[in-house]
């Protein structure tokens, strides 16, 4: 199934949305925007949180640098919160402090 839409601003645009469902015109268009908000968070991850940086063809290594990379970015985002003045590389710094600690003490759950 192909849609096509013309669009306006400043001049036509011309552009096909094909797919291979079998709904109509507005499910077609959930699924697409669905699909590009997954694109953008993607993105976000690649380029935000270095995951290009993971050379391990393993899967399940990955997927940890992943969630490694993904956690350091909610400890970051945490201490941007807790101190709203902090330049984000200095956020960064308190984050690794604090994480470092934990992963050192045999009270911390991260430490199993």
């Amino acid at each position: 199934m192909s849609w096509q839409f013309t669009v306006q601003k400043e001049s036509f645009k011309l552009f096909d949305l094909f797919s291979t469902l079998d709904v109509g015109i507005q499910e077609d268009l959930a699924a697409w925007k669905a699909r590009w908000d997954l694109e953008r968070v993607h993105r976000l991850l690649k380029q935000n949180l270095a995951l290009f940086k993971c050379l391990s063809r393993s899967y399940a290594a990955q997927l940890k640098h992943a969630d490694l990379a993904i956690t350091a970015l909610h400890l970051v985002r945490q201490q941007k919160q807790l101190h709203p003045d902090l330049s984000w590389r200095a956020a960064q710094q308190n984050a690794a402090k604090i994480l470092r600690s934990q992963l050192l003490t045999e009270l911390s759950s991260l430490s199993a």
